[in-house]
């Protein structure tokens, strides 16, 4: 079955170039047909799904078998709107929130959200957003956005999940809450043991009087972070895409960027370097592990710290490991004598998703709530934007 991409900007010149440009990269199969949302089309989409919103406010049932977003896996749509439609005033978050919650589109990419730079080193997405990832334009058409493949010197942001990767895992996301509704996320996760640790600012988000007990349904129902409070009569089948996609949104830009609750593997191996498999001298053997690939696939000695993995590897984007579980291990040389772990000369940069040489990165400290927010960018300037560039030491 072809697989729909659909772009859209308030310039219908643009949107056509951002279309042609995407055809462009060469990655696409023929399950991929990608499709520039002209303003005519855009009105006529968003006018299905304004009208769903009502009739379900009002407790009717409407019809599902008008919007090409329901057919479409991939939904790229800019921040500014204002010409899109001369009888509305839209943007890429009202767009997203309308598009999440009452239509079947997978994934949801906003282009120049405001306060969005080409390299966030608070490290915090926004967290808010409906849409799954926000970036900024020029950006699009970045070959590592989609594939999750990194080259040399070339900017490629750590905290990018791969999208096609990302498309591909979201409906067993969906599927895993329409099988775990009513039964506590934390557990569904497998994180529970972990959640009771989790900084307020993390676990907030799950919402209710224990995050603990929050099941995916309270989070629906509840969570200013799903549906709006007027919203009413909704489907099983439409919340869990909601739970889905929000979740999920909470594990990549809020759990994980901290590396104190989940830690993936080159933040792990710049800590214990010992568990590297392979020449600790030779800088491919640390990027073997900055890949989005599986576990056993990343140049480690997986079978050490087999019992601290992430099992539910579906939600995060790479594999993780429980840090605080990890720490307490007796098997990991850095941890049992501490005083004998040599000091390696490569730092694993977040903007480019390789280690290098310490002395070719630039230091800055991440807003996260974690003691781990030194980190390093390869610092690509002038041509990539870093902000807030307060933040570079």
């Amino acid at each position: 079955m072809t697989r729909q991409i659909l772009v859209h900007d308030d310039d219908d010149d643009l949107v056509r170039r951002y279309a042609r440009k995407l055809e462009e990269l060469n990655i696409w199969t023929d399950q991929f047909t990608i499709l520039p949302l002209c303003k005519d089309d855009f009105v006529r989409e968003m006018d299905i799904l304004i009208d769903r919103q009502r009739l379900l406010r009002k407790g009717d049932t409407p019809d599902q078998g008008k919007s090409e977003l329901d057919k479409t896996s991939i939904f790229v749509v800019d921040f500014d709107l204002v010409e899109s439609n001369p009888k509305a005033e839209w943007n890429s978050e009202d767009v997203a929130y309308l598009v999440r919650c009452f239509s079947d589109c997978g994934v949801v990419i906003g282009l120049n959200l405001r306060g969005c730079a080409e390299f966030d080193l608070t490290l915090r997405d926004h967290v808010d957003s409906y849409a799954d990832l926000n970036i900024v334009a020029q950006q699009l058409h970045n070959i590592g956005l989609w594939q999750g493949k990194s080259e040399r010197d070339k900017f490629r942001p750590w905290y990018w999940p791969p999208m096609l990767h990302f498309l591909d895992k979201f409906e067993e996301k969906v599927k895993a809450v329409h099988q775990h509704f009513n039964e506590p996320i934390c557990n569904v996760l497998g994180i529970r043991e972990v959640a009771k640790f989790l900084p307020k600012s993390i676990s907030e988000f799950l919402g209710g009087d224990d995050p603990l007990k929050t099941t995916f349904k309270d989070f629906v129902m509840h969570s200013p972070r799903t549906f709006r409070a007027k919203e009413r009569n909704l489907s099983e089948h439409a919340m869990c895409r909601v739970a889905a996609a929000r979740i999920s949104s909470w594990l990549e830009n809020r759990l994980l960027p901290g590396q104190d609750i989940v830690v993936d593997a080159p933040h792990l191996v710049m800590r214990y370097p010992s568990l590297l498999d392979g020449n600790t001298s030779e800088l491919d053997t640390w990027n073997k592990t900055a890949s989005f690939v599986e576990f056993d696939q990343l140049g480690i000695k997986h079978s050490m710290i087999e019992e601290y993995r992430f099992k539910e590897s579906i939600w995060i984007s790479r594999p993780v490991w429980f840090w605080r579980k990890l720490v307490q291990s007796e098997s990991i040389k850095e941890i049992v004598a501490p005083w004998q772990k040599e000091p390696s000369k490569y730092r694993f940069c977040e903007d480019a998703s390789m280690f290098y040489e310490r002395d070719l990165c630039k230091e800055f400290d991440a807003k996260v709530d974690s003691p781990y927010v030194r980190r390093y960018v390869r610092y690509f300037a002038p041509n990539i934007d870093y902000q807030p560039r307060m933040r570079l030491l």
